[in-house]
């Protein structure tokens, strides 16, 4: 009997993996069409199976919702697919609903709303919620001001191995911010954003050696960070920062060939300095520029959001 009762437990564990196959299966169709930009395909490939309750299919459909890609732009739909999502227990959904009240359209003004869903989030170990919440406390978004509170949450995140809440919490202390400034204690979490690929981290780093500020004093140590980053081609900072170099011969020889280079990256990525080398200038973008925390914010959470979500 016993031996019978394990056999029909077996059979049941089995019937119920294999009946997980079919919605992998169709969210990996969909995220695949997604990737080709083929965004019909991809909203037909997951919409039966976010019917039936798969989450990554449900944020799936939201970010679709969300950015008008295949479908009309609908953020009430975008919502509401994020809420059966985090409904089912998808910290990811409502980190993104969080995201979502903050900054899409519709937004409530105060923050409030936001707030309550990425502490939901943060509450549950999502490392880009306390990231998060750290800027609405060290702003008064959504809650009072509170430095205290703030530098909490980016250590918290920076605890949890989040590499943009690592390099906030460095520029923080390389900056006195929320706390006494302390350049060792910056180079110690810079640090191990950089070892994570942060762009920003390795960038600051590079002009800590190049300063000696906290850690040796090394402009070949400069240069290999500034390099890593530069080299990703996101980061303005990181190319201006190798144009500077090449230019003034620090550590290596003059080379105007290689500063042109460098600054014609960043300064067509709208870098200010790196246009003010070249003598150029820049048409205004139409769109007015985001507060310096709101880009920080962006900046810290890239790595955060589903790549549907982008």
């Amino acid at each position: 009997m016993e031996n019978l009762q394990m056999v029909v437990r077996g059979i049941f564990a089995f019937l119920v993996l294999i009946s997980a196959f079919p919605a992998l299966a169709d969210y990996e169709r969909a995220e695949g069409s997604h990737d080709r930009q083929q965004f019909k395909e991809a909203f037909n490939a997951c919409v039966k199976d976010a019917m039936a309750g798969e989450t990554r299919c449900q944020v799936m459909l939201a970010a679709l919702y969300n950015k008008g890609s295949g479908v009309d732009k609908d953020g009430e739909k975008a919502a509401a697919w994020l809420r059966k999502a985090a409904a089912q227990g998808s910290v990811t959904a409502e980190f993104l609903m969080g995201d979502m009240l903050f900054t899409g359209a519709g937004a409530d003004e105060d923050g409030r709303k936001a707030e309550e869903w990425l502490r939901k989030a943060a509450d549950r170990g999502h490392a880009g919620a306390w990231v998060y919440l750290g800027f609405f406390h060290e702003n008064g978004i959504g809650v009072n001001k509170d430095g205290k509170k703030a530098l909490a949450s980016f250590i918290k995140a920076a605890e949890l191995g989040h590499a943009g809440g690592q390099w906030i919490l460095g520029r923080r202390y390389y900056k006195g911010r929320l706390a006494a400034k302390d350049y060792k204690a910056a180079a110690a979490w810079l640090r191990k954003a950089a070892d994570q690929g942060h762009a920003g981290a390795q960038t600051l780093l590079g002009l800590m050696h190049e300063k000696g500020r906290g850690v040796e004093d090394s402009y070949e140590k400069a240069i290999g960070y500034y390099t890593i980053a530069a080299e990703k081609g996101l980061y303005a900072e990181a190319q201006f920062s190798l144009g500077r170099i090449y230019e003034g011969g620090k550590g290596v020889e003059v080379d105007h060939e290689q500063a042109l280079k460098w600054f014609r990256k960043a300064a067509d990525q709208g870098h200010a300095g790196a246009q003010h080398e070249l003598g150029v200038i820049h048409e205004a973008s139409a769109e007015p520029a985001l507060p310096a925390w709101r880009q920080e914010l962006r900046e810290a959470l890239e790595a955060d959001f589903p790549k549907e979500w982008k």
